[in-house]
């Protein structure tokens, strides 16, 4: 007990089975971009050696993003979402131990893709470049042309 104006003032003290100190695996690591991007790859490449080809392909082909905290995975068609939407919690606890990070999160997302119109008859190309240059509208007219031949 300590005094101060002649008052005494408790002393409080902290026994060593009090503190807490985290182990080294308890430790978080920052999550980055690089980091989150490898932990893919190394979740990938252990589903390789476990023989799964098909979501190796899949994961090494996505385009992927990082966006704290989440791991944005883009892929190009449905059977490869409801795939990786089907292990979607296991492959998120996996990476979060390879990035020793448990606020890392996973989204999936596939990625919309614009069929382009193949003209393959000459009033579809016609169309397609009068789109582009509209002033072949104008040229069609003034000079009678006919497209279809």
């Amino acid at each position: 007990m300590l005094k101060e104006n002649g008052v005494q003032q408790p002393v409080s003290t902290i026994s060593v089975s009090e503190v807490v100190i985290p182990s080294v695996a308890e430790v978080e690591t920052e999550l980055t971009s690089e980091h989150a991007l490898q932990g893919v790859i190394q979740f990938a490449e252990l589903k390789l050696q476990s023989g799964n080809r098909q979501l190796y392909a899949t994961l090494t082909s996505s385009k992927i993003s990082f966006h704290f905290p989440t791991i944005l995975i883009e892929l190009t068609n449905e059977v490869q979402r409801e795939m990786l939407t089907t292990i979607k919690q296991d492959m998120l606890d996996e990476i979060r131990t390879i990035l020793k990070n448990k606020q890392a999160q996973l989204e999936i997302k596939v990625l919309e893709t614009v069929d382009s119109l193949k003209a393959y008859k000459p009033m579809d190309k016609f169309k397609l470049m009068s789109e582009k240059n509209p002033m072949l509208l104008e040229l069609k007219k003034r000079f009678d042309l006919d497209i279809e031949y």
